[in-house]
This record gives C-alpha cells, sequence and structure tokens, in this order.
C-alpha cells in the first residue's frame, strides 16, 4: 500500500478529500492528515509519505513551504496542490517546485483520480 497524507485547514475540505475517491482500491493508505503546514511537515518526516496532497495555502507553513522543506530533507514524497486560487503565476510557482499537479477547488472527483494516478506512476 502507498501511504497518502491529506493536509488542509478546513475540516469539511479534509473529509471530502478522504471521501472523494476509492483510497483502497488504488492501493493507498490514508496514513493521517493535517490541518496547518508546521504539522503537515511534522507529520510528513515521521510517517514518510509516498503522497501528500495539501491545501496550498495554511497557517504555520504554506504547502509551498512544506514541499521545500522536503526536498532539503530528501524526502521522496510527491505533492499534489489545491487551492481555491487559480492564479497562473501561482500554478507555475507550484510546478516549478516539483508539485505534481495542482487543482482548483472545488476538486472534481475524475481530476483528483487523474492526478493521483499519474504522481504514482
Amino acid at each position: 500500500m502507498l501511504k497518502v497524507l491529506l493536509a488542509d485547514d478546513e475540516p469539511i475540505i479534509l473529509r471530502g478529500l478522504k471521501k472523494i475517491i476509492p483510497w483502497e482500491s488504488y492501493g493507498f493508505e490514508i496514513i493521517g492528515d493535517a490541518t496547518n503546514g508546521v504539522d503537515l511537515l511534522e507529520t510528513a518526516k515521521e510517517k514518510l509519505p509516498d503522497l501528500i496532497i495539501s491545501d496550498i495555502c495554511m497557517p504555520g507553513l504554506s504547502g509551498m513551504d512544506v514541499i521545500q522543506h522536503a526536498k532539503k530533507l530528501n524526502l521522496k514524497t510527491k505533492f499534489i496542490f489545491v487551492s481555491a486560487f487559480s492564479d497562473s503565476a501561482l500554478i507555475k510557482a507550484a510546478k516549478d517546485y516539483g508539485a505534481h499537479a495542482y487543482l482548483v477547488k472545488p476538486i472534481k472527483k475524475d481530476e483528483l483520480e487523474q492526478a493521483v494516478l499519474k504522481a504514482i506512476v
């Protein structure tokens, strides 16, 4: 099973991410969640997820901060960002930092499935 860590500062979004796709049928296990960037980074260092799906704007550390720290720590984690912001400069920056996908909220099930499947290849 591949390990997935979810992060968003909105509890309703976290619940939605957990339920939007059948994680186990894709070979994933949700190993935890975080509501801020500091907790996300600490959990990532401890549990070494294969994939992080994270809001890009969160308290403490942003998703961009977390991906930078993950790189410095040589974590092999792949990132998919979700955001309410569809700013093209932010999307480009996220991809430049190594994000595999950037999805704009509200997230559609098929978009998330495609992003997840592409990230694990």
